[in-house]
Formats: structure tokens, C-alpha cells, sequence
């Protein structure tokens, strides 16, 4: 209250109090005892409950900065800290007062730091039988107070308690004493430090993986391929140890009871060839830092009789342009002498390299002159031996040329001939395949000195279905046990008149005047037409476009409309096919006329309106100059109709018959026209008796497909006070019987469709009982 006035808030605020029994109230969370990691941040919120406007103060138990930062909102007050040092480490109390009551709650803030990772690690390495010692570093921690368990594997082997008191956090470093093992190597020992906080757990853990070192304690020597083998047979000793770290190698030969070293540093001796003083005993020595292990084998060469290989030999095939090399190889003889020589007087056309008991004849290129036996002497002391080697020469192209003579027309006789750049000798098989089926098979002989080209020719009567399908010329080189094959595919074009034809329209084949439209003329036929577009006008064919697929109508014309063809031309044949084009326009050209054109009054008179839009396939019929067309309305209450069966939309297939039966209903005498949209014949008979009228076409061709225009509409309207009334609809003819003076005026014929309209007047008399055409008639006309 201020001023003897009472203050409504507080008014209200005191009577929710009373009305819900609630009185002032602080909370704090986090409270009492609280945890928090070094780096981390946090957040103490301390809520006054039931109090509107609270005062809050913070405050710790040293003279200490608060270390935070306070923000109050309402009845919140935060205090934060950004990153927790143990310098954070107090007893934080909030208090908080309300009018004159007063409230405190507080949190022991304790600081903690633990690595989640610990680097375990040995001190040194391990030795057999060595004491030796694994290192576990805990990079930081507060306060420095753990237990620390060693396992290996899940054993537990030693638990200890370490506690230091420092003001930050600091690193830590533990000790494990053990006596290798060499069952300990590949074993897991673990470092399992657990911070000792009150109700608050808080461990982390690091592994090592155990390798202990030692001399080699196992060692083995295998001989492949075997201990005992033949002079000039490839040996190879292998010396393996079980040892950390790896062993050192070193190959030792016994001679003249001392060892003397042949090799270092490596686990295999290869003896290559093995020569008879190669037989011995042999050791192995592996060794490393902790010591070395040593195994011997008695290794033996035996001696054998000299002998002699030609490799290759026999029978030896060649190919012209590769080279050759013969290796002649004198066995279990120290000093051989070589000599190589052929059946001929000829020079050996090679050169001959050899080195100890090996000598090689190499031929660098290869040609039929070099086609003889080669034979190779060796002499060892006084005994000598002999090996040859026929050389066979050949040459067969890895690609044959298949091509065909000329074109393959379908129902000819034509050629395909296969050609083999070069061949030697000229003695081949020649398979004909078409896909995988088997066609032909011959053979061909001819003597040549030299390698050569061949030729061979397939006759067939070429098919349309032959298109695409791939003939193979498969060439074998009769060569004795050793087929040498090439081949050649083909995939054959067979050339044939046009066959199917097809022309489509595009947006279609009746269009609106003005629109643009594509005719699109496809042949198939190879090789590819030539396109010739032609209308039909008078009876004849005109060429409106060459050598093109595309008609293009840009934009289609009212006298665009007809019949229009397509002929695809190559110089096998000639197709073609035509397509019925409309241009659908808006009646123009409209004209009327009077008949007769003197007429008494009280006679009848008749107005004629005609008009013009694109040729229509409608059918008309007249049934008196008092009767109306198709669709008009009945006259003097008259029943007058037309019906055409079938009508609308009718569907035939080429070679098929076809009748359109007209009958005029409530007609005595009708007279019947039939049309269509074209200048072209109807393409049929017309038969008429009495009311019927039938159109008959005894085979039905693509030349009578026609489409209908849009309805044409007529409306007559005279002209009276300045206005034009309709006098009659949807006829024609306007019939006046009999004609009266009142009748004289201005008449309009208007014609439409959905395209457009035209109009045409005429202005007439009746005067002295006669009626007169006036002049001065004027069309008009408009599209849509």
C-alpha cells in the first residue's frame, strides 16, 4: 500500500499464498556433494520457490574469488564455472532472501581428473629367465589418490594404493616387476587404475601385449629336393629357428675338419647346379643377442656318366620372323668340345655361343631356309654323342581379311572371299561357318618356297534374314601334331529393295489451317533410300520434295490438303505409300443466288447460300427445291431425314468390300449426291432406288481412307430497323412460297464452323408482283 492506496499485485500474490499454503523456499542443484572433471564446465542453479522479487548472494568459505560467473533471472540465479581447476574446490553456499526471510543451501564442489587412456609400456625388454619390469603411465590425475591392479589375461596378479597430495593435476607412474617367461610372449597384461572418490568410482584401464625375447631354441634343415641328388641337379637348403628378435643365419662347410663360411645372412643356400664337390657337411648357425643354436646335414652329390640333351629336339616347329635358340647340354663332363653342323652344305644360318658344358645355337630370325636337321656333337675326353633337331618351319597370319566381292543382293548369287596375308606351308583346311553351324570344308595344297597369300571364295544366294548374321573363315595350318589356326569374322550386309514403308504425320493427318506439320516417310532397305514426296493433283503425281524423309508444312495451307506419296527408291527397287492430308479452314468464298431470278408475286423463291472450306467427306442428298439437306430442320411440319449406315467412324480392312446405304426418310423423290473431300473419283459404284442410295467399293484400298471437315453451320438473318434477325438455321436453302411485298429488304447468309465464319448479303424487291435480285451484294468473311 503507497499513498492509502492498495497495491493489487500484492494483494493477489497474498491471496495465493493463503488460498495454496505456500511459503518461500530454496532449492540448489547440484547439491551437497558434487563431482566435476577438470576442463569441464558446470552449472550450480539455485531456484527460489514462492518468492516474487528474491535477492540472492553466493559466496564460499575463503576470501577466494568465486571463481564463476552469476546470472540471475527472476527467481534463478546460475552460478558457472567455464572449465573446473581444483582451485574450484570449496563449499559453494547460495543464499537467497525473501522480504525479511532468508534461506541458504549449499554444494561441497570436489574436483577430480582421470586419463582415459594409460600407456602401458616394458622398461627395456623382456629376457628368459630375467627379471624385468612394465611401466603404466596415468598422463593425469587429481587428486593423486588410486588403487592400481595388474592382470594378466583375467588373472589378477598384485593390487596396490598410492596416495600424493598436490594442488594440480599431475602424472602418474606405476611399476610391475615379473621373471619372463617364454610362455608370457603374446599374453595381455593389464593396468587397471580406479580413483579413489567417495561413492564415485571412476577407472581407466591400458593393455600391452607381451613379447619376450630369446635365443633360438628350435632349429630345423630341410634339403629340396632332397639330400642326395645328381650332379647338375638345382638344390636348395632351407635353415629355419624359433627365436625373438629373429635370428642371424650363417651357412657353414665342413673341409679338412675346419668350418669355413659360404653364406651370410640368409636363410637358403642354393646350390645351382649341384656339382659333385659340393658333398659335404653343411651347417646351420642362428643366432641373436640372447645366443645361438646350431644344426648340421650331410649333403651328397653323386657323380653319373656323361650324357648329352638337346633341348628342344626332335621335332621342332618354328615360325617365320620369331627366333629360335637350341641349348645342347653335355652332363657329368668337366671340359666337353661342341660342334654343330646340318644335312646340307649350307651355312648353319645361326650363331653358336657356349659356356662350360652348355652350348646354344640361336637363330635370330627365323625363314624357310633355315628348314633342315640340325644335329649337336660333344666330345668328352674320347667318348662323343649326338642329339638333333628337325626345324619345321611355318607362317599363318593371326587375322584373316574377310571381306565380300561386290554387294550381296537378296536372291543373287554373290561372294565372299577370305584372305591370308601370309601362309607357309601352302597347305591349309578352310571351315566356312555362319554363326556356330557349320557351312563348308576344303582343302588346299600348293608347293611355295617362300610364305605366301592365299585366297579362298564362299558362294551363296544371299537371304534378307543372311542381315547381320556374322560368317567365319576358320583356317587350320595341316601341320604334323601341332594345328596352327587363324580366322576371320564377316558380319554380312545383304542389299535389298525398300520392303516396309510407313509415313506418319505429325501432330496428324487433319490439321487446322495455318498449323506446322511434319510428314515423316521411313523405308526399310539397304542401302538406304532415297525419298521422293509427290501430290496427287488432276489425276497426276508432282514431286514436291527429293531426297529428304522429312515433308515439312510450315505453316499447312487451305490448298495443302490431298493425297500425298512417298516413294523410297535404291538401286534395287522402288515402294511406296500415300497418305490423305486435310487442312480443316473456316467457310470462305460464300456466295448466294436466287432462283428463279424473276419471280410473280405469290411465287415461290428460292435462296441458294454456298460456301466453301476444305473438300468434306459429308454425304448430301436433295430432296426437292422445298426440302432442306442433311440435318435440316423439318419445313411446314415435314419429317424429312437422312441416315447413313454405316455412319461416323468406320473401320475396313484393305481387300475387303464395303456398302454406305443413304436413305431419305419422308422424301418421295430425293436426288442423291455422294462426294468427297478430294478431287479424286469416289473409287466405287452408286446404285439408287427410290429413297436409298448405295455406295459400293468392292475392294477396299488405302485411297479411301477420307475424314470429314468440321460441320459447316448456316444462318440466315434480315436486316430490319438497323438489325439483323435470324430468319432460318442450319439450311442451306431458303425457300419464300409464296413471296410477299413485306419480303423486300436485305438478307445475310452466314457460314460457320468451329474454325471461323463467312458471310455474304443480297438485297431484293418485290415490286408490281415481281420480284427482283438488287445490286450491290457484298461477302465477308472471317477466321477463327
Amino acid at each position: 500500500m503507497a499513498g492509502g492506496r492498495c497495491d493489487p499485485a500484492a494483494t493477489i500474490t497474498l491471496a495465493l499464498m493463503l488460498a495454496t499454503g505456500s511459503a518461500f523456499n530454496l532449492e540448489l542443484n547440484p547439491s551437497r556433494k558434487v563431482w566435476a572433471r577438470i576442463g569441464d564446465s558446470l552449472e550450480l542453479n539455485c531456484v527460489a520457490k514462492s518468492c516474487s522479487s528474491p535477492t540472492f548472494t553466493w559466496r564460499i568459505g575463503t576470501d577466494n574469488p568465486l571463481g564463476g560467473t552469476i546470472t540471475t533471472r527472476g527467481s534463478v540465479s546460475t552460478f558457472t564455472i567455464s572449465a573446473v581447476t581444483p582451485q574450484n574446490q570449496h563449499k559453494y553456499t547460495c543464499s537467497a532472501k525473501c522480504g525479511a526471510e532468508e534461506k541458504r543451501k549449499y554444494a561441497d564442489l570436489n574436483i577430480f581428473s582421470l586419463s582415459d587412456t594409460l600407456i602401458v609400456e616394458t622398461v627395456g625388454s623382456l629376457e628368459v629367465g630375467q627379471r624385468g619390469s612394465v611401466r603404466c603411465t596415468v598422463p593425469k590425475v587429481y587428486p593423486a589418490q588410486v588403487e592400481v591392479e595388474w592382470l594378466k589375461g583375467t588373472t589378477l596378479l598384485k593390487t596396490d594404493s598410492f596416495r600424493a597430495y598436490t594442488e594440480v593435476e599431475t602424472a602418474m607412474n606405476f611399476t610391475y616387476e615379473l621373471t619372463a617367461e617364454l610362455r608370457d610372449s603374446g599374453q595381455e597384461l593389464t593396468c587397471r587404475v580406479e580413483l579413489l572418490t567417495e561413492n564415485q568410482p571412476r577407472k581407466a584401464e591400458g593393455t600391452l601385449t607381451l613379447q619376450v625375447h630369446y635365443a633360438p631354441t628350435w632349429i630345423d634343415i630341410t634339403a629340396e629336393p632332397s639330400a642326395t641328388v645328381r650332379e647338375g641337379q638345382d638344390v636348395r637348403l632351407t635353415c629355419a629357428a624359433d627365436s625373438s628378435p629373429a635370428a642371424t643365419i650363417v651357412w657353414s662347410k665342413l673341409s679338412s675338419g675346419n668350418w669355413s663360411v659360404v653364406a651370410e645372412d640368409r636363410a637358403i643356400l642354393h646350390l645351382s647346379p649341384a656339382l659333385f664337390g659340393d658333398t659335404g657337411m653343411y651347417r646351420c648357425e642362428a643366432g641373436n643377442k640372447l645366443g645361438t643354436s646350431t644344426k648340421e646335414v650331410e649333403f651328397h652329390v653323386q657323380g653319373s656318366a656323361f650324357n648329352l640333351e638337346l633341348n628342344p629336339s626332335r621335332n621342332v616347329w618354328a615360325r617365320i620372323g620369331d627366333s629360335l635358340e637350341l641349348n645342347c647340354v653335355a652332363k657329368s663332363c668337366s671340359s666337353p668340345t661342341f660342334t654343330w653342323r646340318i644335312g646340307t652344305d649350307n651355312p648353319l644360318g645361326g650363331t653358336i655361343t657356349t659356356r662350360g658344358s652348355v652350348s646354344t645355337f640361336t637363330i635370330s630370325a627365323v625363314t624357310p631356309q633355315n628348314q633342315h636337321k640340325y644335329t649337336c656333337s660333344a666330345k668328352c675326353g674320347a667318348e662323343e654323342k649326338r642329339k638333333y633337331a628337325n626345324i619345321n618351319i611355318f607362317s599363318l597370319s593371326d587375322t584373316l581379311i574377310v571381306e565380300t566381292v561386290g554387294s550381296l543382293e537378296v536372291g543373287q548369287r554373290g561372294s565372299v572371299r577370305c584372305t591370308v596375308p601370309k601362309v607357309y606351308p601352302a597347305l591349309v583346311e578352310v571351315e566356312w561357318l555362319k554363326g556356330t553351324t557349320l557351312l563348308k570344308t576344303d582343302s588346299f595344297r600348293a608347293y611355295t618356297e617362300v610364305e605366301t597369300a592365299m585366297n579362298f571364295t564362299y558362294e551363296l544366294t544371299a537371304e534378307l534374314r543372311d542381315s547381320g548374321q556374322e560368317l567365319t573363315c576358320r583356317v587350320q595350318l595341316l601341320t604334323e601334331n601341332q594345328p596352327r589356326k587363324a580366322e576371320g569374322t564377316l558380319t554380312l550386309q545383304v542389299h535389298y529393295a525398300p520392303t516396309w514403308i510407313d509415313i506418319t504425320a505429325e501432330p496428324s493427318a487433319t490439321v487446322r489451317e495455318g498449323q506446322d506439320v511434319r510428314l515423316t516417310c521411313a523405308a526399310a532397305s539397304s542401302p538406304a533410300a532415297t525419298i521422293v514426296w509427290s501430290k496427287l493433283s488432276s489425276g497426276n503425281w508432282s514431286v514436291v520434295a527429293e531426297d529428304r524423309a522429312i515433308l515439312h508444312l510450315s505453316p499447312a495451307l487451305f490448298g495443302d490438303t490431298g493425297m500425298y506419296r512417298c516413294e523410297a527408291g535404291n538401286k534395287l527397287g522402288t515402294s511406296t505409300k500415300e497418305v490423305e492430308f486435310y487442312i480443316q479452314g473456316s467457310p470462305r468464298d460464300t456466295t448466294l443466288s436466287i432462283t428463279p431470278s424473276d419471280v410473280k408475286e405469290g411465287d415461290g423463291v428460292t435462296f441458294s447460300c454456298t460456301t466453301q472450306q476444305t473438300n468434306s467427306t459429308k454425304l448430301q442428298v436433295q430432296c426437292s427445291i422445298s426440302d432442306a439437306e442433311k440435318d435440316q430442320e423439318p419445313v411446314n411440319g415435314s419429317a424429312f431425314n437422312l441416315e447413313l449406315n454405316p455412319s461416323r467412324k468406320v473401320w475396313v480392312r484393305i481387300g475387303d468390300s464395303l456398302e454406305l446405304n443413304c436413305v431419305a426418310k419422308s422424301c418421295s423423290s430425293p436426288t442423291f449426291t455422294w462426294r468427297i473431300g478430294t478431287d479424286n473419283p469416289l473409287g466405287g459404284t452408286i446404285t439408287t432406288r427410290g429413297s436409298v442410295s448405295t455406295f459400293t467399293i468392292s475392294a477396299v484400298t488405302p485411297q479411301n481412307q477420307h475424314k470429314q471437315q468440321p460441320r459447316c453451320h448456316i444462318v440466315w438473318s434480315k436486316l430490319s430497323s438497323g438489325n439483323w434477325s435470324v430468319v432460318a438455321e442450319d439450311r442451306a436453302i431458303l425457300h419464300l412460297s409464296p413471296a410477299l411485298f413485306g419480303d423486300t429488304g436485305m438478307y445475310r447468309c452466314e457460314a460457320g464452323n468451329k474454325l471461323g465464319t463467312s458471310t455474304k448479303e443480297v438485297e431484293f424487291h418485290v415490286q408490281d408482283g415481281v420480284i427482283k435480285r438488287g445490286g450491290g451484294a457484298q461477302a465477308h468473311s472471317s477466321r477463327a
